[in-house]
Order: structure tokens, then C-alpha cells, then sequence
């Protein structure tokens, strides 16, 4: 799985490095607002 995602940042470049940056920025503020909601 490791080997997989490094072979796409190669081969994408920073491109795929940014979308992963957004991607887990999304997450996290979906999961902190659950969060936020439950309590």
C-alpha cells in the first residue's frame, strides 16, 4: 500500500501531494465537527 502511494507521488508530482494535503484537511475538519456535534 506504502510502495503503491509513493510510486503515484512519483509519478504525479506535487499535484497528487497537494490533493492529498485537501483530502486530509477535509477529513479532519468533518471528523473534529462530529466531534463537536456529539458533544
Amino acid at each position: 500500500m506504502f510502495m503503491i502511494l509513493l510510486l503515484v507521488e512519483i509519478d504525479f508530482g506535487c499535484n497528487i501531494f497537494k490533493h492529498l494535503l485537501i483530502f486530509v484537511n477535509n477529513y479532519v475538519g468533518v471528523y473534529l465537527s462530529r466531534c463537536c456535534q456529539g458533544r
